[in-house]
């Protein structure tokens, strides 16, 4: 419980770090407080990991990559409040909210790769009117340069679906935890990424 508690703190400690040092103490603080109350709000729990994409939502953890403790504010917020939007979308639509894009046939990857630009790019809305907000709210006059999924294709997401698709099916990944820690394991494994790649 105490181990568990640290470990909380200390990814605390690091976002708010990084926010002052961005913004300074005062202000930095201001914002931080802002943040923590949308994190709160939810019961997010989240951790800064060396991860190659720049977020990951599982079911139950917002997995963040460390480089963006290094990022501006505006991309710093713009990807955390994107990956919060999908833990809201699991708190709200359920755990198996996305899971039919994993495990339906291949025949409808078309329809699948749609329907998950629909929800990044929905995270990607959320996550704009939320990050302009607090940077209007402190006066941080920078703009986010992440431009998410805005540019994306569905042709362009149905390649990775199909081989997850395909992978889930071979391994029995059957649940959206199973897949997700998956997804987990690639994006944090760069030896398994590039066995997933080829």
């Amino acid at each position: 419980m105490i181990n568990n508690w640290y470990k909380i703190a200390s990814e605390e400690n690091k976002l708010q770090d990084a926010i002052i040092k961005k913004l300074g103490k005062e202000k930095g603080i201001l914002l931080y407080n802002d943040v923590k109350k949308e994190l709160d709000q939810l019961n997010v729990q989240y951790r800064f990991e060396g991860i190659s994409a720049l977020g990951c939502a599982k079911n139950d953890v917002l997995i963040l990559s460390n480089s963006l403790l290094n990022f501006s504010m505006p991309n710093l917020l713009f990807v955390l409040f994107h990956e919060l939007t999908h833990y809201y979308q699991y708190r709200k639509y359920g755990d198996d909210f996305a899971l039919s894009i994993y495990i339906n046939s291949e025949e409808k990857i078309k329809e699948d790769a749609q329907r998950l630009l629909q929800i990044e790019r929905t995270a990607d809305k959320f996550s704009q009117l939320k990050s302009s907000y607090y940077l209007k709210k402190h006066s941080i006059n920078e703009s986010c340069t992440v431009s998410g999924y805005r540019h994306l294709t569905a042709e362009y997401l149905a390649t990775s679906i199909l081989q997850i698709k395909r992978t889930a099916k071979k391994m029995g990944l059957t649940t959206i935890k199973d897949i997700n820690e998956f997804i987990y394991n690639l994006v944090s494994n760069p030896r398994i990424l590039m066995t997933f790649v080829r």
